[in-house]
């Protein structure tokens, strides 16, 4: 019999034992295996005490922790140690011009922030409105281009347009009761009283180093109700807020993601037109607590400074939330090598790439915290193409499926390659592992084999002489660069490469029905270790497609994306070939 309780069992039943076990091991309290005995009754009560106890240390060392965590609030009180802001939801912003019919001549024209504009769905199947406001006021004058009052560039941004006020005092909290709120739009006036017509701004505090106490700055986090909360310095890290001024608080409340891909507006009362110059994107919802568990780690790594190529894409990460995939290389990686510059791609969640006033905002970030002898760069992500030709041998005898239920089983497993495995920056295409993964998929299965063909695309400026290189980055075969057709010396012609390094052309003769080539020319060349085509000396007049394609075959039938460039399955066409097994043998 044990003399001593065992520590480390802490359910109910365990304890009970354990406790009854070392009750006997003393003779003044006999009856503690009676049910109805007040010895038993205090032993279910010391049981359940020590079982509470032990619950209760395990989700608090549970809750403590970044890896466990399973309460958002515990999340965010988290966050604070490291301050990390957990992000709101972003609204969607589109790029646009607004055009008012013309007022009296040498005057300007005011437009009200807060103004809003309806979105018109080009799909007939989303029947919901999405109101884009102005988040300041907008000033139009005379457009000598246009001959009309045009405005500049401006972006509208989805939501409701919110004002909150709050009058300080002594330990006042100041809540935004709004869960939709998207902090970038946040602004916060104080005025020393009601009537007052001054005003002082406060902005963001967002780097302790460069706060002192007239600092005149708000702090924001989100709280244990998972709302967003404004404080105040102490005179020492920020300018206070005397008693009794008044706060007014505006912001933008937001659908987040449910406003992207909106094409065009209807004018409101009072203005002309609005004319789209980028298509709504950039809005995201909230961060999860998932995105939390991510992110903060992120963030603690950043240190505020950017050197390394981690310290780049952990600033993006952090800052930025629209992100499916980034990649981060230096200068001396890139082809051709530039020395001094860190070059950034980003994949976005919505869309292919990020509109030109998104890059401009994250390269203001970048720029904050990069040394001056580094250069950052963002440039959009390519895509590389793979057109696949899935060769499947299947015995009939082993399957009760046909070819079409057999097919869409092929077609469904390389969406799920193509989704999770490609996509995105430093993926890679294995033709074993697809071949892998298309056998698992039936018993009947007997072989499976691939025919590969790479594609890029790119739209050229037309009857302009310019250089386009192509970047499969990869090792290619010789004599397979082909394209599709365009119009060249109005004629329609497409490219290939002669296996010697050159680019070649051949035209359409309409009298004898083929391809001619274009005779002791040459129009670029071809770099098939690196994987490169130069394209030059071609004016190109028209397109016959949307674009140009350039085609090549890979030497390996395992092959990267690199720097930039994202690989994609794109075009798939499935070739069963049945097989009747021994019966058709006989035959």
């Amino acid at each position: 019999m044990a003399n001593t309780l065992i520590k480390q069992d802490l359910d109910f039943k365990s304890i009970k034992k354990n406790l009854i076990e070392y009750l006997k091991t003393q003779d003044e309290f006999k009856d503690y295996e009676y049910l109805g005995s007040a010895m038993n009754i205090l032993t279910d009560l010391l049981a359940y005490n020590t079982h509470y106890m032990g619950y209760y240390a395990h989700m608090l060392a549970n809750e403590s922790m970044i890896e466990s965590i399973l309460r958002k609030e515990n999340m965010n009180s988290k966050a604070k140690f490291f301050n990390y802001l957990p992000k709101s939801k972003k609204a969607s912003k589109a790029l646009v011009t607004i055009t008012v019919p013309n007022p009296s001549p040498n005057t300007s024209v005011k437009i009200d922030r807060g103004e809003s504009f309806n979105a018109k769905r080009d799909n007939p199947t989303l029947s919901d409105i999405r109101t884009f406001i102005l988040t300041d006021d907008l000033y139009i004058y005379y457009n000598a281009e246009t001959g009309d009052y045009t405005s500049t560039e401006v972006l509208l941004y989805e939501g409701e347009f919110i004002t909150q006020l709050f009058k300080s005092g002594p330990e006042k909290r100041y809540v935004i009761n709004d869960n939709d709120i998207d902090t970038d739009t946040l602004k916060v006036v104080v005025k020393e009283n009601e009537n007052s017509t001054v005003s002082t701004t406060y902005t963001l505090a967002d780097d302790f180093t460069n706060i002192n106490g007239e600092s005149q700055v708000y702090f924001l986090n989100l709280n244990e109700n998972d709302q967003y909360e404004i404080s105040f310095g102490n005179d020492v890290y920020g300018k206070s807020v005397n008693d009794y001024s008044y706060i007014e608080v505006t912001f933008v409340s937001t659908n987040g993601s449910l406003g992207n891909s909106v094409t065009a507006f209807s004018a409101p009362e009072g203005i002309t037109s609005v004319n789209v110059i980028e298509n709504s994107t950039d809005g995201t919802d909230a961060e999860t607590l998932e995105d939390l568990r991510h992110n903060i780690k992120h963030h603690y790594r950043r240190q505020n400074r950017l050197v390394t190529v981690d310290d780049f894409k952990n600033i993006v990460l952090s800052e930025y939330k629209n992100i499916n995939s980034v990649n981060v290389w230096g200068g001396e990686d890139n082809i051709p090598k530039a020395y001094g510059k860190v070059f950034v791609s980003i994949k976005p969640l919505f869309g292919e790439v990020l509109s030109n006033e998104t890059n401009k905002q994250i390269l203001n970030k970048l720029k904050k915290y990069t040394m001056a002898t580094i250069e950052p760069v963002i440039v959009d992500p390519e895509y590389t193409y793979i057109n696949l030709d899935v060769y499947v041998k299947n015995n009939t005898l082993l399957t009760s499926l046909r070819q079409g239920e057999l097919k869409k089983l092929i077609i469904d497993e390389i969406n799920y390659y193509n989704t999770e495995i490609l996509n995105k920056f430093d993926s890679y295409y294995s033709d074993v592992k697809l071949n892998t993964r298309i056998m698992s998929l039936s018993t009947s299965f007997m072989s499976t084999y691939n025919k590969i063909v790479l594609e890029k695309r790119f739209i050229p400026n037309l009857l302009s002489s310019e250089t386009y290189f192509i970047y499969f980055l990869n090792k290619i075969d010789e004599t397979t660069v082909t394209s599709n057709n365009f119009y060249f010396r109005n004629k329609i012609t497409k490219i290939a490469d002669d296996g010697l390094g050159n680019v070649i052309a051949f035209f359409y003769d309409e009298n004898k029905k083929e391809f001619i080539k274009y005779s002791n020319e040459t129009f670029g060349t071809v770099d098939y270790e690196q994987g490169i085509v130069k394209i030059s000396d071609i004016v190109f007049s028209k397109l016959i497609e949307d674009d140009i394609k350039v085609f090549a075959n890979p030497i390996n039938p395992l092959f990267f994306a690199k720097l930039n460039n994202i690989i994609s399955i794109d075009n798939v066409q499935i070739f069963i070939e049945d097989y009747h097994g021994r019966e058709s043998e006989k035959s």
